[in-house]
């Protein structure tokens, strides 16, 4: 008996210190169990999210393939019947043919502008370069360049609005995404309306139509790259989800906000406010934020010009 106690108190702190050892390293074996719990777990939803951006390139090239194949389609089809002899002298099938050219080639001219503006706005060293901007005479150029949509542009901007200092390149890229995507969707006989106010110290502009309009649940995602509610090759408007978003990133650039009111049938209103007059840039010459001060209601603060309906696609231009 004597031996064996002996022999258990012998053995007693060498079992309680390997219990304890024992102890440690289970709490250690937990605790490294629930952080490679967290990195799975991580890596799972990168996993997932790099399968999502695969799906949506995969959707991207299918449908820019589609945009770039049918204009090209559409402009070699005509010249090669221009080149035929029985067109030879019939002018007005000649004019016909060369305007179908003329709007196709402007569909490619649209499609590459968004996709090296996107591509240089996502480099962080381009520039943003502020000059002085009368912004109805933006409009009415970009106008001209829509050919007969142009002639469906109303413009109310009021006399005397001060020149916002500002990006051209960056103002004439969301106008006229903006613009196109409200003649495209709203049918040749409705007007759009692009109109301005000064609203405090920004620049206050909207862009409305009577088209198609939009739901609520997918007003939530109409911004985002590539985002269209049809993306089928054979969906009834053209584009590959890269205007709306590109319009956020540069309104976002500009120190600006965006915001959309819309109603499926009931058309869009599309408002972007951006400062009259960047802090980063001295004012010239008469104070650039003196002006007359316009409604400042417009689309910002839910007020429509006109008995403006609005339409914003679930279909975003190129």
């Amino acid at each position: 008996m004597l031996g064996l106690a002996a022999l258990y108190g012998l053995l007693f702190p060498i079992a309680r210190r390997a219990s304890r050892t024992l102890g440690d390293q289970n709490a250690k074996l937990r605790d490294q169990a629930v952080r490679l719990e967290a990195l799975l777990a991580t890596e799972q939803g990168t996993v997932a999210e790099l399968r999502e951006l695969n799906r949506l390139k995969d959707e991207f090239v299918s449908v820019a393939s589609h945009e770039l194949r049918t204009p090209l389609t559409s402009i070699i089809g005509y010249a090669k019947m221009l080149r035929r002899a029985g067109f030879a002298e019939d002018a007005a099938a000649r004019d016909e043919f060369l305007e179908a050219i003329e709007r196709q080639g402007d569909r490619l001219h649209r499609l590459v502008r968004n996709l090296l503006a996107v591509s240089n706005n996502q480099d962080e060293g381009s520039d943003v370069i502020f000059e002085p901007i009368v912004f109805a005479e933006l409009v009415q150029d970009l106008a001209a360049g829509l050919g007969d949509g142009g002639s469906r542009i109303r413009l109310d901007v009021p006399p005397g609005l001060p020149a916002v200092m500002s990006d051209r390149r960056c103002l004439e890229l969301i106008l006229s995404n903006l613009l196109e995507n409200a003649l495209k969707f709203s049918s040749g006989a409705d007007w759009c309306e692009v109109g301005a106010r000064q609203d405090g110290g920004s620049l206050l502009f909207w862009v409305q139509d009577d088209g198609v309009g939009i739901s609520a649940e997918q007003l939530e995602r109409i911004f985002d790259p590539f985002y269209q509610v049809d993306s089928s090759v054979t969906r009834r408007y053209g584009g590959v989800g890269l205007g709306l978003s590109l319009v956020r990133s540069l309104v976002e650039r500009l120190q600006g906000t965006i915001d959309v009111q819309s109603e499926p049938g009931l058309g869009s209103l599309f408002s972007v406010r951006v400062p009259l007059q960047n802090a980063e840039v001295p004012p010239p010459d008469g104070d650039a934020t003196a002006g007359r001060n316009g409604p400042s209601g417009a689309a910002g603060s839910g007020q429509r010009s006109g008995s403006a309906k609005s339409t914003l696609r679930s279909f975003d231009s190129a």
